[in-house]
């Protein structure tokens, strides 16, 4: 099973979003698409089939996903479990399907960054942050994050 990288993993599930959203959309609306927008989605049919030829998929199957153990900076105290249970107690929530509905994400997001197999975001951050009303700077304490900012 080939390794993928979770760069490669974002860009084919962008795509894939893209092109779903797109046909979905075309569907409802065929009258209202110009040559150039379906020239577009055409070119980014040939980008995911190129990235999945890379890794030879079809679907996600079979394919392992390293896990994100570690900040960029190679902090081992990186772990954002710990900022996820901290939010639970900030918040008062029961578990991690009420953390999920709180912050307006699938379940399955929050257990991929409990488990490691999925980063932090910046818009997730963001969420966290209009949620619990605790700081940026806070919420990336609480998960180990050392890293130094941008331009500081």
């Amino acid at each position: 099973m080939p390794f993928i990288s979770k760069n490669d993993l974002e860009k084919i599930i962008s795509l894939e979003r893209d092109i779903a959203v797109f046909e979905a959309v075309s569907v409802i609306n065929s009258s209202l698409q110009s040559s150039e927008e379906i020239a577009q989605i055409q070119e980014k049919k040939e980008k995911l089939q190129q990235l999945k030829m890379r890794f030879k998929l079809n679907e996600f199957e079979g394919v392992r996903i390293k896990k994100v153990t570690e900040s960029r900076s190679g902090n081992l105290n990186f772990k954002p479990s710990n900022l996820l249970d901290a939010l639970i107690k900030h918040l008062n929530l029961r578990n991690d399907a009420a953390l999920s509905r709180a912050l307006e994400v699938a379940p399955p997001v929050i257990s991929k960054i409990r488990h490691g197999r999925l980063p932090i975001g910046p818009t997730l951050l963001l969420a966290m942050h209009e949620v619990s009303d605790l700081s940026i700077k806070e919420l990336r304490a609480l998960m180990g994050d050392t890293q130094a900012k941008f331009g500081a």
